[in-house]
């Protein structure tokens, strides 16, 4: 997802003030429970394939734009990467577009899911640039707590410490909408990003609703067939 940003060093501050939020975005995602005709007991699999990837890492703590290059330089001069469009942090700076691209979602099941988790990652955007424009203080979150996090987020999806659930007063998904609320309002979100928690809370993710039809399916192919038109509901004839 792709979010425009006005010069690289406030887009690598943005990075920064991401990082306490990409567990829950990532829970909020997780739609990749079943491989190869088994659940794999993890509600983001695919984030654990691609770790793997030497780059595929969540965004350190850079002072600014030369603290970024100089780690995307060091990590394609030692062979982690062929080249910068191949640094595949978890949040990076685009490098085609000026944009912060945030990567860290699992692919949703329905086009409703996918619109919810970009209407998120916009104004949680907006409100890092207006947090750092005011100088307020960085949220400071070790490496390996962002890390930990993630981790958790994706074998226990929205259930995990992480995000406390939903429905939790106070929890850090209360928290992410009380943090945006303002950039909600200026950029119109508020019915969009409000509606889809709610729904999200009533039906749980895209890895909780390929469960439910994981364990009614007779067959893999049945399961294929619901998935998708899960993904795609066919429309009513008219």
């Amino acid at each position: 997802m792709h979010v425009g940003v006005p010069d690289r060093d406030l887009g690598v501050e943005v990075l920064v003030r991401l990082r306490p939020w990409l567990a829950t975005l990532l829970a909020m995602s997780g739609n990749s429970p079943i491989v190869g005709g088994s659940d794999t007991g993890w509600h983001s699999s695919r984030y654990r394939s691609l770790l793997h990837w030497p780059t595929f890492r969540p965004p350190e703590a850079w002072a600014g734009a030369a603290g970024y290059d100089r780690t995307v330089r060091s990590l394609i001069a030692s062979g982690a990467a062929d080249d910068v469009g191949s640094v595949y942090f978890l949040a990076r700076l685009s490098p085609r577009y000026p944009t912060i691209e945030v990567r860290v979602a699992d692919t949703g099941l329905t086009a409703e899911d996918t619109l919810l988790v970009a209407a998120v990652v916009r104004a949680l955007v907006a409100t890092a640039i207006d947090d750092a424009r005011q100088g307020r203080l960085i949220e400071e979150m070790p490496g390996s707590q962002v890390s930990a996090g993630l981790l958790s987020a994706a074998h226990r999806g929205l259930s995990t410490p992480v995000t406390g659930g939903l429905g939790r007063p106070g929890g850090p998904l209360a928290r992410l909408r009380a943090t945006i609320l303002p950039a909600m309002e200026r950029l119109g979100d508020v019915e969009e990003i409000t509606s889809g928690l709610e729904r999200l809370s009533r039906t749980g993710t895209g890895a909780d609703r390929q469960r439910r039809l994981w364990t009614r399916a007779t067959s893999p192919s049945a399961f294929a067939a619901s998935l998708t038109d899960a993904a795609v509901p066919l429309a009513p004839a008219g």
